[in-house]
């Protein structure tokens, strides 16, 4: 990737303050922009943003930090849990699209888009593209006795489903209509989306071995 010219974002956890520097200290021996969260549900702001950078961030290679901040849960209303992000200093912040069971409107995500000391930051969405949520908007509740084709097993660690990704069915609940999924993000004015659960390919190789070796 950074022989491609592409910046590399990582995300590690730590709890206590020496590993937490460790943490940062070997991804910028890497070159790797990084993120050390104390929690690893990602739903709280660190005291203290890692490389401050005061320049405007228009691309991913101008980023010098990151907050993912993926679980709104702890903010008692949405205008606390905006006013929270938009007082740090952070050039990239990757929010949930919706809080509280609603997407964030193009006004919400436009007053993420401002540093607390003024530079314009990028605000990215989170979206799942290889499991499936049960409290998600595309969620239908017959699907807990009757799952559509696309749902496989039960991923017991997250409460969530892996999906068949390369089936339609699930392909148009992601994109390809005002409803779907990233559509929605685009309509909020987002700057991009981080893609999580890629690494679903992984959980049917693995099934298909154990299948081949049985």
């Amino acid at each position: 990737m950074k022989a491609a010219g592409k910046p590399v974002f990582n995300i590690d956890y730590a709890a206590d303050e020496f590993n937490i520097e460790d943490a940062y200290l070997q991804n910028s021996r890497y070159g790797y922009i990084a993120e050390v969260s104390p929690d690893r549900a990602l739903k709280v702001i660190p005291a203290k943003v890692n490389s401050q950078n005061i320049f405007d961030v228009d691309s991913l290679k101008d980023a010098k930090n990151f907050l993912p901040l993926l679980n709104p849960q702890e903010f008692a209303t949405k205008e606390e849990y905006l006013a929270a992000i938009a007082a740090t200093d952070y050039d990239l912040v990757i929010v949930d699209l919706f809080y509280g069971g609603a997407p964030l409107s193009a006004e919400d995500v436009d007053k993420l888009k401002r540093k607390k000391s003024g530079g314009r930051r990028l605000v990215f969405a989170y979206m799942s593209v290889g499991e499936a949520n049960d409290f998600r908007y595309y969620w239908q509740k017959e699907w807990s006795e009757q799952p559509p084709a696309f749902l496989a097993d039960k991923n017991e660690y997250w409460n969530s489903w892996h999906v068949y990704y390369w089936q339609d069915a699930w392909r148009n609940i992601l994109y390809g209509s005002d409803d779907a999924y990233l559509d929605r993000i685009m309509a909020a004015g987002f700057d991009g989306a981080f893609l999580d659960t890629i690494d679903t390919w992984q959980f049917f190789s693995e099934k298909e071995k154990l299948t081949k070796d049985k």
